[in-house]
C-alpha cells in the first residue's frame, strides 16, 4: 500500500475517533497500542509511531499490511 505522509495523515485523524477499546487493538494478534501510534501520525510523527509498533513486534510492516 504507498500512501503518501498526508494521506496517512488524514486516515489517522478519521481513526483516532473511534470508541474504546479500539477494535484493531483488540484484533491485533500481537496487541499493539494502535489508538497511540495513529494519534502520533496524526501529528506527523511517523517514527513515534514505528516506535510504538515496534514495543510489541520487531516486525510490524508485516502484520500492517
Amino acid at each position: 500500500l504507498n500512501i503518501t505522509p498526508e494521506q496517512a495523515q488524514e486516515i489517522a485523524a478519521v481513526c483516532i475517533h473511534c470508541p474504546d477499546p479500539a477494535p484493531c487493538q483488540k484484533a491485533c494478534p500481537v496487541e499493539n497500542n494502535i489508538p497511540e501510534a495513529m494519534w502520533l501520525i496524526e501529528e506527523g510523527d511517523f517514527l513515534g509511531a514505528a516506535a510504538v509498533y515496534r514495543e510489541q513486534s520487531t516486525m510490524p510492516e508485516i502484520c500492517g499490511r
